[in-house]
């Protein structure tokens, strides 16, 4: 396992290699952030504009990883920016399919992933990655009350969102281009090394 910052992971079980959500990039911090003026405690609502992904800096932590390996998978815990804004481009870097919520999924789309390269999961599955290797899915509260409802409130994106026109890049906020989604949950994935059973 090798921590790789915030909800970051590179799990390695013998030759299989997953990641896990992989945000490198680093939109900026304040004032790029604008509160909700409803819900003030709300501080990653909306955003002052759109903003890029990193290519350098992940490809650098990619090369870092192993410049020689293989990921079998992307997992994406939930949708909001500081988990899936690099996941499309991981994808890219390795070949990897995407598996999370359906928003996870529109926003790879909008950076160019094929649909066919992201499984959208609910909660309830289990995946076979490898021999010894299986993921179950489960599905949790991600958190959050009346005082923040914009942050966890249950809405999915309906659709890939938009890029910016100008600068081709998306809104970071969690009323805009990266909702909480799952009905308010975030998914868990936890890993049985038991031959698949």
């Amino acid at each position: 396992m090798t921590w790789m910052s915030i909800a970051n992971w590179y799990f390695e079980f013998g030759d299989t290699r997953v990641i896990m959500d992989g945000y490198v990039t680093r939109v900026p911090g304040p004032p790029f952030f604008v509160r909700s003026p409803q819900f003030p405690q709300d501080m990653f609502a909306t955003t002052t504009g759109p903003y890029g992904v990193d290519v350098d800096s992940v490809t650098r932590v990619w090369n870092a990883l192993a410049p020689n390996g293989k990921v079998k998978a992307i997992f994406a815990g939930h949708s909001h920016f500081d988990h899936t804004w690099d996941v499309p481009l991981w994808s890219k870097l390795t070949n990897a399919i995407i598996i999370g919520g359906i928003s996870t999924c529109y926003q790879a789309i909008a950076q160019g992933v094929p649909e066919a390269k992201c499984k959208n999961v609910q909660g309830g599955e289990r995946i076979r990655l490898a021999d010894g290797v299986t993921v179950r899915i489960v599905r949790f509260n991600h958190s959050g009350n009346s005082s923040n409802p914009i942050q966890h409130n249950p809405k999915e994106l309906s659709g890939p969102p938009v890029p910016d026109p100008i600068t081709g890049g998306f809104r970071a906020g969690v009323g805009e281009d990266y909702p909480n989604g799952g009905g308010g949950r975030a998914l868990l994935f936890t890993v049985d090394n038991d031959g698949g059973s």
